[in-house]
């Protein structure tokens, strides 16, 4: 990014970002903070942060609620090169490798031709043919 764009963390949200203020020597500087609270010298105003207890410092008190979806590792298996693939996306992979076989099973056995059946000839149809 370009510095001479940007304040400092946006002013952290706690002050405004001044654009137009002449550097040292009446030269145009980089963009920097007002900050709200006039006692803040800090540079993008970050000295004003209170929580509150309405704000996090960090995440380590979040519990991980996303779930992984059922049939993302399915999609892994068209989508992902298979040294990323994990145990449940080879177990979506043999499942469908399994399924390709008994198609092209099912498709070839319909080409196999059938035995006819001998129908047994009627023991009145053997008398008649011997007389």
């Amino acid at each position: 990014a370009c510095p001479d764009m940007f304040c400092p963390v946006n002013c952290a949200g706690r002050g405004v970002c001044v654009f137009d203020h002449e550097g040292a020597n009446d030269t145009v500087a980089r963009p920097k903070c007002k900050c709200f609270d006039e006692n803040d010298k800090s540079a993008s105003c970050s000295e004003t942060f209170t929580l509150n207890g309405k704000y996090l410092r960090d995440s380590g008190s979040l519990t991980d609620t996303i779930k992984t979806n059922f049939f993302e590792p399915l999609i892994a298996v068209f989508v992902d090169h298979p040294d990323t693939w994990t145990t449940s996306s080879w177990a979506w992979a043999a499942a469908l490798f399994v399924v390709f076989l008994l198609m092209i099973l099912c498709i070839c056995s319909s080409f196999w031709p059938e035995k006819e059946k001998r129908r047994p000839v009627p023991k009145n149809r053997r008398r008649m043919a011997a007389m």
